[in-house]
């Protein structure tokens, strides 16, 4: 027998877990569960059902520091744990760096990762509304949360980027280290500046490794674009991200990454590969901590991509 557990923090939940904690010998050794959660940390009480070793999978949506030591817990247990969701939505690039660019070394990721600035700072480049109308706009199609700060600050952004440079870079960072600017100080003027340069505006996740001096340029900022680009013609709460490998070259990926149906695709995904392999073991990456973080380029007044 297979069970989907749906876990969301409420009072519910912890009935439901501690139902099956408690009766256990209500199933048979060969029934396979599976915990889905997208809250942004673990409720002591499944945290506590995890302990029993019964969980294929405890998934967490938001990118928060609670996935490493989980993931960790995962392994240890044999069992999956995948976050597909907590990296840009439909958009697998978690996958892509941990499993189709295994075979390379990556240097460097440019990205849009937060789909409710990208919907933000679309509208107000098409219509030069104001940054809290296009908010609202967004906040009313599901893209955006009630406070939308750690979004438009780009904390979202800093957190999804530090798990990409542990995937990439077997870095652990801090995400409150990598440095940047809140885009939410960004008005219609500075698109209509942008515009006659033919460029926009949107929020770049920047992270290049320099393995030969072990240094790290990472940064999240409100950063000109080519209209013409990639970056450019991510619209609405799509994100985007340029993967740069020493031997593959420059790697583009693209996507839906904001909304319900977005993060309901990338859980299910997730869960469909644990169902094809439940044998298979994803091993937490081996991070190490000795390099130098340097923020100083963040300012830079336009990337390509």
């Amino acid at each position: 027998m297979k069970v989907l557990l749906a876990v969301d923090g409420s009072e519910y939940t912890h009935r439901m877990l501690g139902y099956v904690a408690a009766h256990d010998e209500l199933f048979s050794s060969a029934t396979e569960f599976t915990a889905v959660t997208v809250v942004p940390s673990i409720p002591p009480h499944a945290a506590s059902f995890l302990d029993r070793g019964t969980l294929d999978s405890y998934y967490h949506d938001e990118a928060e520091k609670v996935l490493k030591p989980v993931r960790a817990f995962a392994a240890q247990q044999g069992r999956q744990l995948r976050f597909e969701a907590a990296v840009g939505g439909a958009m697998p690039i978690v996958r892509a760096i941990g499993d189709g660019l295994a075979g390379d070394r990556i240097v460097a990721i440019d990205a849009i990762l937060n789909g409710t600035t990208n919907a933000v700072f679309t509208a107000i480049d098409a219509t030069g509304c104001s940054l809290d109308a296009a908010v609202r706009a967004a906040q009313s199609r599901g893209y955006a949360e009630a406070d939308p700060a750690a979004d438009l600050d780009g904390d979202d952004a800093r957190a999804k980027l530090a798990i990409l440079c542990a995937l990439a870079f077997g870095l652990r960072v801090d995400p409150s280290a990598i440095g940047g600017t809140s885009c939410a100080s960004t008005t219609a003027a500075d698109f209509t500046r942008a515009r006659l340069r033919g460029a926009t505006i949107r929020q770049v996740a920047h992270a290049a490794f320099d393995r030969g001096t072990a240094t790290l340029t990472a940064w999240v900022a409100p950063t000109e674009v080519a209209n013409t680009s990639l970056f450019g013609q991510t619209v609405g709460p799509q994100n985007a991200a340029i993967i740069t490998g020493a031997h593959s070259g420059e790697i583009g990926i693209f996507g839906a990454g904001a909304g319900g149906e977005a993060t309901a695709v990338a859980i299910l995904s997730d869960i469909a590969a644990i169902a094809r392999d439940r044998a298979a073991i994803v091993p937490p990456p081996v991070l190490t901590a000795n390099f130098i973080l340097q923020t100083s380029d963040f300012a830079q007044a336009e990337v390509a991509c």
